[in-house]
């Protein structure tokens, strides 16, 4: 394999299984199934069998580990692949990217990006309003795991090859650190809202149980 993704992708898989982020337990279940849906289980397994038929891969059986700590696992692992990879395409996405895991220890929260800032302002009036927290529940809470997001430009970046913008124009893009501006994080893996979180060693997009996205650590 010389691909630089394709590489990546083969230690991705084999260090989901060194780490025993995916295991089977001695029933034969995958630890990133939704262990109340059959069809969850067949897919989970399924993606296990392909990994260790077509890689060459060993996997551990292993009966109980936390969800929290496979979460918590998956996301290192897919923040590592991310960076392996995300930088090499700079021909694509040019700019100063920035792939790191959030976490209770990290200076960056949620909010810090553009398009989750309104969350902070939603927190803060459903804290002091109950019948508003009653109403909306949590479903708008997101959570991000791992982001890949692009530092700030000077002006003098922008006007590197010709006046682009002045004090006068642009006051309010995000972009420009001299706005005060805000990161805009341009992928993520989201968490569902936290009383909806399943038994899982996957980080799950927000969508119903058993759907294909709680598979989707076979894709690298």
């Amino acid at each position: 394999m010389d691909a630089l993704i394709a590489n990546a992708r083969f230690h991705f898989h084999k260090r989901l299984f060194e780490t025993n982020t995916l295991t089977l337990t001695t029933a034969g279940v995958a630890s990133n199934a939704d262990t109340s849906s059959r069809g969850s289980k067949a897919i989970a397994r399924r993606i296990v069998d392909i990994l260790v038929e077509e890689q060459r891969h060993a996997v551990s059986t292993v009966d109980k580990i936390s969800g929290q700590t496979l979460g918590k696992q998956f996301e290192t692992l897919t923040m590592e692949f991310l960076r392996e990879t995300f930088p090499y395409l700079q021909n694509l996405r040019p700019g100063n990217w920035t792939i790191l895991q959030l976490g209770n220890n990290n200076k960056l929260k949620t909010s810090d990006f553009a398009q989750y800032e309104h969350l902070a302002y939603l927190n803060a009036l459903t804290t002091q309003n109950a019948q508003l927290a009653a109403a909306l529940g949590n479903d708008y809470l997101v959570a991000p795991d791992v982001v890949v997001y692009r530092d700030l430009y000077e002006d003098s970046e922008i006007n590197a090859a010709q006046p682009i913008v002045d004090d006068e124009i642009c006051k309010m893009a995000d972009i420009r650190k001299s706005n005060g501006g805000k990161c805009f994080c341009k992928v993520h893996d989201a968490q569902r809202p936290r009383t909806e979180q399943p038994h899982r060693g996957i980080e799950p997009d927000p969508q119903p149980k058993g759907t294909f996205a709680a598979h989707r650590c076979c894709d690298g």
